[in-house]
């Protein structure tokens, strides 16, 4: 194995509808080229792949962006990640050692009425009486990095000899999703494809198709759970109904935390029976609806 380091890859090189290298520039602003049977984007959420064949593609209805800064001194355990949902969106604050916090907002782009980034995520932060109690006698040490587009699906490559992993292939808001399993879990499911094609020299878009049909069928339950979460966490009526039933029902919560966490599969959750015990509907309503159904 060989690593190259600051290298900047500016095209693709093709054949037959197929990637068959890279080419850019290296440290010193040298030209350079690599050929190989298959290239693998791990580029993250701003992947070359990504922009070089438009594959990006923003969630139906509003989008969202997250806000995030380092704070010093704020008053959290560091056993705990806080989530607090307000208007105009959510925020998460967790521990990250050394007195120090990371604290992120998360809202709806449109709210931010082109106002200056930092200042809206303070005050945004400073009008939920709870986050202000956490964080009134602390310090944020830097502006606030912003990251746009925060939740994002990919279309299909319209090539072989090319595949993509991790954050490159999509990105699970955090509220309702855990990134960090979708991108290891994608990346092994390509590393057995990527076997497959090199032993049956088959680098055609019709032959590693199969990695994105894999990928669907393991993933496609927990995106349809995150959108339905996002539904109901965005909605007062319904978050307060979930929130209440969660802290009534810890069976209930574990398992909705189990699967979010990517430690039960979204199979257990995916049905109208755990939607209705999860919004505090009675058993009676649900075995009608299924009788009816």
């Amino acid at each position: 194995m060989e690593v190259r380091e600051q290298y900047k890859v500016t095209d693709f090189l093709f054949e037959n509808n197929c990637v068959v290298g890279v080419k850019g520039w290296d440290s010193n602003k040298k030209a350079f080229s690599i050929r190989a049977p298959l290239v693998i984007d791990a580029g993250g959420r701003n992947a070359f792949s990504l922009k070089k064949f438009s594959l990006k593609q923003e969630p139906a209805g509003k989008v969202k962006i997250a806000l995030a800064a380092h704070w010093k001194g704020a008053k959290i355990t560091d056993d705990y990640c806080y989530m607090h949902v307000s208007d105009p969106g959510y925020t998460g604050i967790s521990s990250i050692g050394k007195d120090h916090a990371n604290v992120v907002l998360v809202v709806n782009r449109e709210s931010m009425n082109g106002e200056k980034p930092h200042k809206f995520y303070l005050d945004i932060l400073m009008k939920n009486p709870l986050r202000r109690k956490i964080l009134q006698d602390a310090e944020c040490v830097e502006s606030a990095r912003g990251v746009e587009s925060l939740a994002f699906s990919v279309k299909p490559l319209p090539c072989g000899g090319l595949l993509m992993v991790g954050d490159a292939m999509g990105f699970i808001d955090p509220f309702t999703g855990e990134g960090i399993y979708l991108s290891l879990r994608s990346s092994e499911i390509a590393v057995e494809v990527a076997e497959k094609a090199l032993k049956e020299n088959n680098f055609s878009r019709d032959f590693l198709k199969g990695y994105e049909t894999r990928r669907k069928q393991e993933f496609d339950k927990k995106f349809l759970l995150s959108r339905i979460l996002q539904k109901l966490i965005y909605n007062p009526f319904f978050c307060d109904r979930v929130v209440n039933r969660l802290n009534a029902d810890r069976n209930l919560a574990e398992t909705l935390v189990g699967v979010i966490g990517d430690m039960l599969p979204a199979e257990t959750v995916v049905s109208f029976k755990f939607l209705f015990q999860l919004i505090g509907i009675s058993p009676s309503i649900v075995d009608l609806v299924r009788k009816r159904a």
